[in-house]
């Protein structure tokens, strides 16, 4: 018989998780024993900040101070080093309003916005603490990243 079960890493950063698919996530992963470091620009669940595995970090996707404060937790957490670590990209831009009444500045943090997804996606990491392109993997070199 097959074995469909698979090893899910021991931490992982969730974004999004003020809400919606990053939320949910979010509390499955809890339920599942991994340590969640949730980032979004809105308070995180209530219920999701009463377990002790659920660390929250304030701020934008798009800003690199906020990934200075999540590799800044996953060190307080982990200083040795973290065993293996997941992420889900699940945050989104949200503005309301009309097109045409838009201004530049709503135009440029959503384009801002994909741009760093779009980098994400391609490496399958969150981007760089220093706001560059993530190294790419020779090959033979493994998935798995280590915080240092």
């Amino acid at each position: 018989m097959i074995d469909w079960s698979i090893r899910l890493p021991d931490q992982v950063v969730v974004t999004g998780t003020s809400s919606g698919l990053g939320q949910e996530t979010a509390r499955l992963l809890l339920d599942a024993g991994v340590r969640v470091y949730g980032v979004d620009v809105a308070e995180a669940a209530v219920d999701l900040g009463k377990s002790d595995a659920f660390t929250e970090v304030r701020g934008s996707v798009i800003e690199v101070a906020t990934w200075h404060e999540v590799i800044a937790a996953l060190h307080a957490d982990a200083p040795a080093g973290v065993a293996s670590l997941g992420f889900v990209g699940a945050a989104a831009v949200l503005d309301v309003g009309i097109l045409d009444d838009e201004d530049m500045a709503v135009w440029r943090r959503a384009w801002e916005y994909q741009r760093a997804r779009q980098r994400r996606r391609a490496a399958g990491t969150p981007p760089t603490a220093d706001g560059g392109r993530p190294r790419r993997r020779g090959r033979g070199q493994q998935r798995e990243r280590t915080v240092r």
